[in-house]
């Protein structure tokens, strides 16, 4: 009778190819569940970081510079432009300077890298002799011989008192006037140039516009 059972060496032997084989069968699994739990970079690109800049929290203002009377508090680059005598102060941008002129009124300057005429502001204050800002509008316009309605008027505000810009006016330079009543008096601001055509000197110019909206306060009240 022949024995029908395999050698021992033999079962051993395949004992041993048929663990080899569970355990390469194990690691192609396992190479598989890897690559399957790996994101695929064409469906998940990586984020592209954003071109915008963290924004560093504001410098504390200091206290006011001009005595507490009202002013502006001065921070950063900015420079305090005060006119006690006039009734007025405000924040000028990075660069730009005052200048009293011969009559006594005030000019402000652009920075001093800028080529050619540095004035962009002019301020004259005088007794408003009752006029309406209408009526001083009125009496500026009759200086130009200009078609009715060709002379942009807007109505803003500045210092929570109301004012109104007349602009595009003609001369050496096209230009811009603000005018404002405050106790009896008329503040006429020229600004120049006012044509987006003269490049950075209006930029400066509409900068420094923009300034004076926000931070041109009356004195003493």
């Amino acid at each position: 009778m022949y024995n029908t059972n395999p050698p021992f060496n033999y079962q051993i032997g395949r004992r041993v190819q048929l663990l080899a084989f569970f355990l390469i069968l194990l690691a192609l699994l396992g190479g598989c569940q890897s690559a399957l739990a790996q994101p695929d970079p064409t469906s998940n690109p990586t984020p592209i970081p954003s071109a915008t800049p963290s924004v560093t929290p504001g410098v504390t203002p200091p206290p006011l510079t001009d005595k507490g009377n009202g002013c502006p508090p001065v921070y950063g680059d900015l420079t305090l432009f005060s006119n006690p005598a006039q009734g007025y102060c405000l924040l000028l941008p990075p660069g730009f300077e005052a200048k009293e002129s011969e009559n006594g009124n005030w000019a402000v300057l652009g920075p001093e890298s800028t080529p050619g005429q540095r004035e962009r502001l002019f301020v004259d204050v005088r007794d408003a002799a009752g006029l309406s800002l209408e009526d001083a509008a009125g009496q500026i316009l009759m200086n130009y011989s200009l078609p009715a309605g060709e002379i942009e008027q807007t109505e803003v505000e500045v210092n929570s008192q109301p004012a109104l810009l007349v602009g595009k006016l003609p001369g050496q330079e096209i230009n811009q006037r603000l005018l404002i009543i405050h106790n009896g008096r008329l503040y006429d601001l020229t600004f120049l140039p006012a044509d987006p055509e003269a490049g950075l000197p209006w930029v400066e110019m509409d900068a420094l516009y923009a300034y004076v909206l926000d931070t041109f306060v009356f004195l003493n009240d």
